[in-house]
C-alpha cells in the first residue's frame, strides 16, 4: 500500500469528471433517504450498511463543498494506492470510498439473502399448488371431471 495524493473531480474511476456538480445533488438525496430510513430501521446489519454508506457519502460531500475549485464542484482527495505508488494497477481511493463501497456491498448481500430493514427475513414462497394435482403432485380423481365441466361451459 502506498500513500499518493490525488484530487478526483469525478466519481469512481474518474467517471463524469465534467459533471462534478451532480455528485453533491445525488449525495444529498442519498443522505436524505438514509435519514428517513433510519427512523424505521430495526436491523443491526442494515444499520451498519447504511451507516457505512452515510459516512462515505458525508466524507466525499465535505470534499465537494470545501475543496477547490469551488463550492459543490470541489475535488475529492484520494490518497490510498494499492500495489503500486501511481494507481496504475488499482485506482487510488480514500477512506470514504472504502466505507461507501463496503456499505453498498453489504446492502446488496442483505437484499439477496432476504433480510428486511425492519428486522424480518423473507422466506422462499412455497410452490403454487396446481388445481389438477394434490399436495404430493398426484393427479386428483375429480380433476378430469372438473376440467371437462369447464370445457363444456
Amino acid at each position: 500500500m502506498y500513500l499518493t495524493l490525488t484530487r478526483n473531480s469525478g466519481a469512481a474511476f474518474s467517471l463524469a469528471s465534467d459533471h462534478t456538480w451532480v455528485f453533491p445533488l445525488v449525495t444529498a438525496v442519498v443522505i436524505g433517504w438514509i435519514g428517513w430510513m433510519a427512523a424505521r430501521l430495526r436491523s443491526l446489519p442494515w444499520a451498519i450498511s447504511l451507516g457505512l454508506v452515510l459516512g462515505g457519502a458525508l466524507g466525499n460531500l465535505t470534499d465537494r463543498i470545501f475543496r477547490a475549485p469551488g463550492v459543490f464542484v470541489g475535488h475529492v482527495v484520494d490518497m490510498v494506492s494499492l500495489f503500486d505508488p501511481y494507481g496504475q494497477v488499482w485506482p487510488i481511493f480514500n477512506l470514504a470510498d472504502s466505507a461507501l463501497v463496503s456499505g453498498v456491498v453489504l446492502a446488496v448481500l442483505l437484499e439477496l439473502t432476504g433480510r428486511q430493514r425492519d428486522g424480518t427475513r423473507l422466506r422462499a414462497r412455497p410452490k403454487a399448488a396446481d388445481p389438477a394435482t394434490g399436495p404430493d403432485d398426484e393427479p386428483k380423481a375429480d380433476a378430469t371431471a372438473e376440467t371437462e365441466r369447464q370445457d363444456r361451459a
